[in-house]
């Protein structure tokens, strides 16, 4: 889970993350969460061994908080049999709603690159940019970002260390861009085999809500359509 947060953060808003793990196979599945600080500072941070039962969900309410408080980085869950892994992360205050979605992303297809699309900065909305690398080996991720017309609107390296993670606030602001109304960031990386995953929050600078806007990539497969197939 590439941004996990728990604690007070910018324009008065309060930070919770939600985790669900479901077990869709038939046998009970360990789960290990661990968070990767911000920042490589901190060590990485684990939580006691949950088991998930077949069929089954587990919930936990405010992730961070059980492991670190306040603390904010990303979320490894660690375990040996295949899970389905999803998060909900809100502002709590009176003003807050009900957060954004943040898909737990698998090691495994993490790496490849690809865009985030519909990103913004204005007066009213702000672009943050997280980043996590759940391997030990460092990594250093490129990230593009480009208007939606294409134009080269600014370049930045990362370096990331072994199990850690970074935010980028404002990303758009930080390359001296404040009024951009559609953008878009290709992530890339020149290390082969490192593993990474790179996702991008718009937030409502009026009332704190924030929107997840994923990595996509594009597939070689396709199939067409036809009017009589619908």
């Amino acid at each position: 889970i590439t941004a996990a947060a728990h604690g007070s953060r910018l324009e008065d808003t309060s930070w919770v993350t939600a985790v669900v793990v479901h077990n869709p196979d038939r046998h009970p599945a360990p789960a290990q969460l661990i968070l990767l600080p911000r920042g490589g500072d901190g060590e990485p941070v684990g939580s006691p061994r949950h088991w998930v039962e077949p069929g089954r969900s587990l919930h936990l309410a405010d992730a961070v908080a059980d492991l670190q408080d306040p603390g904010a980085g990303a979320l490894l869950v660690a375990s040996d049999r295949p899970l389905m892994v999803s998060s909900r992360t809100l502002n709590d205050q009176e003003h807050g709603s009900y957060g954004q979605f943040i898909e737990g992303v698998s090691i495994t297809s993490s790496g490849g690159g690809g865009r985030m699309i519909q990103l913004t900065q204005n007066e009213r909305y702000r672009t943050n940019l997280g980043l996590a690398n759940p391997l030990p080996e460092a990594a250093v991720v490129t990230v593009d970002l480009h208007r939606a017309e294409g134009e080269l609107l600014g370049s930045t390296d990362y370096s990331l260390p072994g199990l850690s993670s970074l935010l980028d606030v404002e990303v758009l602001a930080d390359m001296g861009h404040d009024n951009v109304a559609d953008a878009y960031a290709v992530v890339s990386s020149a290390i082969s085999g490192s593993r990474w995953t790179a996702l991008a929050s718009v937030v409502d600078n009026a009332s704190g809500d924030p929107v997840a806007f994923p990595t996509l990539t594009t597939h070689p497969s396709h199939r067409v359509v036809a009017r009589n197939d619908v």
